[in-house]
């Protein structure tokens, strides 16, 4: 039974044992095929990563080239951009100089209608002057603004700051500008604003002064003005003329006859050359200048009494020189030359050049010296009838002025400054006769008085003084002469006294 039982274990034992095996056999060729499968499935990943990996490489590739073809194309680009620029840079370029040759063209067109206008005008006024030119002048339009700058240049050699100084203190001390006025820009605005044209004798050089394209009635007239100005400095030397005065005050003498002479010939020119057109035109002309004088008009800051100093040589020397005409025609004008005007006083009283009535030399003792340490002359010259007529119609009426200068035939005044901006004036002034010189002295006791000043102790017929706020005046008449003392204190008007003891 036992060994049945055994038997049958063993048995089934190696069933068991053979469906193990047979087990095991399928499992070990299922891992086989497995195994196989997974090889396979290896390799073919492995050629597809190849794959990919070439593919990626190609389309780096292909980036690359994409990359360096649009690099080249941004150079070639930035190449073509550069050329656009440069040629649009040439394009405007071109058009700058078109336009400029264009401008200058239309320059040269006007210039070449104006130097012929001028050329007409040279031949119009010898016709009538009567003088021949021996050069050719040259010539041009400036406008307004080129005169300014031009101005403003020419003032650090025409009118230094020691000019300028003495010319200040002059006008100060007279109480014909403002202490805080600056003169040097009132004088250039002044010349900007009303100069019409101008001759320069230093560089033979002729201006007329517009902002016309094509020269007015106005700029033909000033030309025939200047263009005389050059035929009088051909013919006459008219630096040499100038250089040759004594004084500020002969000086505007003589200027007066070269601008009379200028402005006779001018006047002429304008009566037998310009139509009723031109006349109508002139007209328009002087209203829209006069238009802009009054938008921009102030004076400078300067009285109006002064501008009539510079009209004087056009105005009573255009009267003068008409009176040499009519006595003998330009011979006559020409040989005044050669005897030029000596003092205001001939220009407004024409008889007494005819009449060789020069004007008398006056000195005045050494002020400096007077006054002592601290103390200088700045300035020293003539007044002259005209400039003080124009001083004393600061504070007088004008007829008063006029008749109190009328007896004029000498003077000479001194500014002095001291310390600390003290400020002293001198003026001894002969007349004509005694009656005359008491016209003067009563005259500016009026001036004093229209001053504010107080009269002191010293009054008396021929002697008087005043206190001021900012001076003391003292006035003393002696014969035919008056003497006129500005000092900023009793002190310095004592000692301004002691030197005139004949006053």
């Amino acid at each position: 039974m036992r060994s049945q039982r055994l038997a049958l274990l063993l048995a089934t034992l190696l069933v068991l044992s053979l469906i193990v095996t047979a087990g095991l056999g399928l499992q070990l060729r299922e891992l086989a095929a497995l195994r196989q499968r997974v090889e396979n499935f290896e390799a073919e990943r492995a050629q597809q990563r190849a794959q990919y990996e070439e593919t990626i490489r190609q389309l780096k590739q292909q980036a690359d080239d994409i990359d360096a073809e649009l690099s080249k194309t941004q150079s070639t680009l930035r190449e073509l951009q550069r050329n656009f620029d440069q040629v649009r840079r040439e394009r405007d370029e071109l058009q700058t100089q078109r336009n400029e040759l264009e401008q200058r063209n239309k320059q040269l067109e006007q210039l070449i209608r104006n130097l012929q206008s001028m050329n007409r005008i040279n031949e119009q006024v010898v016709g009538l002057r009567g003088l021949a030119p021996k050069n050719r002048v040259p010539r041009d339009v400036l406008t307004r603004n080129e005169y300014r700058q031009r101005l403003i240049a020419a003032m650090e050699t025409d009118f230094p700051a020691e000019v300028e100084r003495r010319e200040r203190a002059k006008l100060v001390a007279l109480d014909m500008i403002d202490p805080d006025l600056d003169l040097r820009s009132a004088i250039i605005e002044d010349l900007a604003m009303f100069v019409l044209g101008f001759y320069d004798p230093s560089t033979k050089e002729l201006y007329v002064i517009s902002d016309r394209e094509t020269m007015g009635v106005e700029d033909r007239i000033t030309y025939a003005h200047e263009y005389t100005h050059f035929l009088q400095d051909e013919a006459f030397d008219l630096a040499a003329l100038q250089d040759s005065a004594r004084s500020a005050d002969e000086s505007l003498a003589i200027r007066a006859l070269i601008e009379g002479d200028a402005s006779l010939s001018m006047h002429f020119w304008a009566e037998e050359h310009l139509t009723d057109i031109d006349r109508i035109n002139y007209a328009l002309e002087q209203l829209d200048r006069l238009a802009d004088l009054f938008g921009s008009l102030s004076f400078s800051g300067a009285d109006t009494s002064i501008e009539s100093i510079g009209q004087f040589p056009y105005t009573y020397g255009t009267r003068f020189v008409n009176l040499l005409y009519l006595q003998g025609g330009w011979r006559n004008v020409d040989r005044a030359y050669s005897r030029p005007p000596r003092s205001t006083a001939q220009i407004l009283h024409p008889e007494l050049y005819f009449n060789n009535v020069n004007p008398v030399p006056v000195a005045l003792p050494d002020l400096q010296a007077a006054l002592g340490p601290g103390w200088e002359v700045v300035d020293s010259d003539v007044l002259g009838e005209l400039f003080l007529r124009v001083y004393l119609e600061y504070e007088v009426e004008l007829y008063t002025a006029i008749a109190a200068a009328y007896g004029w035939r000498g003077d000479r005044y001194a500014v002095l400054e001291g310390p600390d901006g003290a400020r002293a004036l001198a003026i001894r002034v002969i007349l004509s006769n005694e009656a005359e010189a008491a016209q003067l002295f009563s005259t500016y006791t009026i001036y004093a008085e229209e001053k504010g000043g107080a009269p002191t102790a010293t009054y008396t017929a021929t002697r008087r003084a005043w206190d001021l706020s900012d001076r003391q005046i003292y006035l003393s008449q002696a014969g035919r002469e008056v003497l006129i003392l500005h000092a900023p204190d009793s002190a310095t008007l004592s000692a301004l006294r002691g030197a005139f003891p004949d006053f």
